[in-house]
């Protein structure tokens, strides 16, 4: 109940059959990710070291960075939504109402059943704002394969939500149960691994010789690519093993 208030009905809020079923869903879509390209990256990269190199001399928080990549890359994987809109007015208003909406979900689920008592001011509004964005994503992604049925495989994932939800705002509240779920994992796992690695730098400089025998000249990285650096896999592996990212179990 603690986390409803941000992400509705969904794989986190539910048990028994409909837990059951939402698994199996989420199942089938993220084994059939796992065979897509990852050319969807390239932009929202490119955006993350275009505000690197002009962020100001000193100490960098690369944490705020990291939020942002990991939120546009999930929404555009699963919605195909455009990587422009997250660079205006709309990824800005999102991406606040989701930091501000997580951090005080984290904080009622850990008060268990008295949840209820912390409710901050703004945390309803920035619920609302991410609910409300979410639908209008999930709506865009429906009309572009309606109107591109050729195109249908890309936006398949949101697509087979709607089927079996059947409803817009049911497939919006999995799609946000589905964001909260990859991003914080994902950022704590980025945020320590930089952190060992600028403080190992024989190990940074290993890690560089091999990204550039494995790709070398070639512009795009591809799933092959990656399968052939254990080095790399290494790296995160020990970075998650050095580093709780994972959240207590609140189910």
């Amino acid at each position: 109940m603690a986390m409803t208030a941000m992400i509705g009905e969904g794989i986190f809020t539910q048990d028994g059959p409909a837990w059951k079923h939402s698994r199996e869903v989420l199942r089938k879509q993220f084994m059939r990710m796992q065979y897509q390209n990852l050319k969807g990256f390239r932009e929202h990269l490119e955006n993350l070291i275009g505000r690197m190199n002009n962020a100001p001399s000193g100490i960098t928080d690369l944490q705020p960075m990291f939020y942002r990549l990991t939120l546009g890359t999930t929404i555009a994987r699963i919605l195909v939504q455009p990587v422009e809109s997250f660079e205006h007015e709309i990824g800005d208003l999102f991406s606040k109402a989701f930091d501000k909406a997580s951090l005080v979900t984290g904080t009622r689920a850990r008060l268990g059943d008295l949840y209820f008592i912390y409710r901050p001011r703004g945390f309803f509004k920035a619920c609302e704002t991410i609910k409300t964005y979410t639908y209008q994503f999930v709506a865009e992604a429906l009309k572009r394969e309606s109107d591109c049925p050729a195109e249908s495989e890309k936006s398949s994932f949101i697509a087979d939500l709607y089927q079996d939800k059947q409803k817009l705002q049911l497939a919006g509240e999995q799609v946000l149960n589905i964001l909260i779920a990859g991003r914080d994992t994902t950022v704590a796992t980025l945020s320590y691994a930089f952190h060992l690695l600028l403080g190992n730098p024989k190990i940074l400089e290993c890690l560089r010789r091999e990204i550039d025998t494995v790709v070398g000249d070639e512009k795009e990285v591809t799933r092959v690519h990656i399968q052939q650096m254990p080095y790399l896999r290494n790296v995160l592996q020990e970075s998650k093993a050095d580093q709780q990212a994972l959240q207590p179990d609140i189910r």
